[in-house]
């Protein structure tokens, strides 16, 4: 049995004061050094991933071939519709599997996009579907730099059934669940380098500590569910390996990146990883999502308080009064008041993001002052010999 290398009580006592110093890495504790490590960090990601990217030989063979033959198209007013169509298709593509990937990326530190801008999708799709009394407009146009309303356009009204509205926002729900699946690659490759490299990822390291707790000191009922639930999460993953991964990444698994960091750790083939984790967060999940969250539902809920309107307008001493002033108020006060959510949610998104790429740099140099630690006791105990 090889024999269990045990850590010098020096560097030892330097991991805990680093531990201790990574806590005050964030943006309310030390604000102008976090800022420091975060642009450090960004940049050097954006470095890397550039130079990977310009190499790559899907870049190479196939985004460069296209990006010369678009410009060109352009420049010489070749089809200039279909080249509009493209700019437009292209766009909404980007625009949604952006939106997945900033759900689900980091851990546990990822924007609740489908909550902010996939479902309110839906629910503008069935209102419009109900306006107009068709599904052929264009929902292109509800991407990030427009604030237009979705336009009717010149169609023959028609009986909307739920099954067009389901192929109507199904595109886009799975669109958003490729990019999830995307945003979990991140913690994969994390703990695949450190298993790779000898050593273990951070965040599994903790999981697994956490395990190794009595789970009768979690006097939180919560807590120890949660503590199950991942342990017997990792058992499953290593039991029935791309199926397993395939059902839990088929359902809203909010603990899905713990996913990620096992398989990164088992040293999991990635496109077995990837591929489940495509399937189920971009086909399944995404399709019985929208099945419960159903057209026909939403559009009829999202008028709930007209039908209680209605009532009261009976009721009223002044008919149509109490109906004509609910309708011009209810509608602005909740744009108004989902407009101040959004900013609040986004605003601790970016927070929380500054704060995990300024840790991760500082990491880093945390490991680099380790190695040179080990370096130097390694050098007085060969002097000492």
């Amino acid at each position: 049995m090889a024999e269990v290398e045990v850590e010098d009580p020096s560097i030892i006592e330097l991991r805990l004061r680093q531990a201790r110093a990574l806590r005050n890495v964030t943006v309310f504790k030390a604000p102008f050094r976090t800022t420091w490590y975060f642009l450090r960090y960004a940049t050097s990601s954006v470095y890397s991933g550039a130079k990977w990217l310009a190499s790559h030989p899907v870049t190479l063979l196939v985004i460069l071939p296209g990006l010369i033959a678009y410009a060109t198209a352009k420049h010489v007013g070749y089809q200039e519709d279909l080249i509009v169509h493209i700019e437009e298709t292209v766009k909404y593509a980007v625009w949604w599997v952006g939106l997945g990937v900033l759900s689900s990326i980091g851990l546990g530190t990822g924007m609740h996009t489908g909550l902010l801008f996939l479902f309110p999708h839906i629910l503008k799709v069935c209102l419009a579907a109900e306006t107009c009394g068709h599904v052929k407009f264009d929902i292109r146009s509800d991407i990030w730099y427009s604030s237009e309303s979705l336009t009717c356009g010149e169609w023959p009204q028609q009986e909307v059934t739920y099954l067009d509205l389901f192929y109507k926002v199904i595109v886009t729900s799975v669109l958003w669940g490729i990019g999830t699946a995307v945003g979990e690659i991140p913690p994969y490759w994390l703990s695949y380098s450190a298993a790779v490299a000898g050593q273990k990822n951070v965040a599994l390291a903790e999981l697994e500590e956490a395990m190794r707790a009595n789970t009768a000191q979690r006097h939180n009922l919560i807590q120890r569910a949660i503590a199950r639930m991942e342990q017997w999460m990792i058992g499953f993953i290593r039991a029935h390996g791309f199926f397993g991964i395939l059902l839990l990444a088929s359902w809203p698994n909010a603990a899905f990146d713990l996913c990620g960091l096992c398989c990164g750790n088992f040293m999991f083939p990635f496109w077995k990883f990837f591929g489940a984790t495509l399937i189920g967060k971009g086909f399944i999940k995404t399709t019985g999502q929208v099945l419960a969250k159903s057209a026909a539902h939403l559009a009829e809920t999202r008028w709930w308080w007209r039908r209680a309107l209605d009532r009261l307008q009976d009721l009223a001493a002044t008919p149509g009064e109490l109906r004509r002033v609910a309708v011009g108020l209810i509608p602005d006060t909740v744009a108004e008041v989902w407009s101040w959510v959004m900013v609040l949610l986004m605003a601790a998104f970016t927070v929380s993001c500054v704060n995990a790429f300024a840790q991760a740099y500082r990491t880093q140099l945390d490991d680099a002052e380790v190695e040179a630690a080990r370096a130097r006791l390694r050098e007085r105990e060969r002097k000492q010999q």
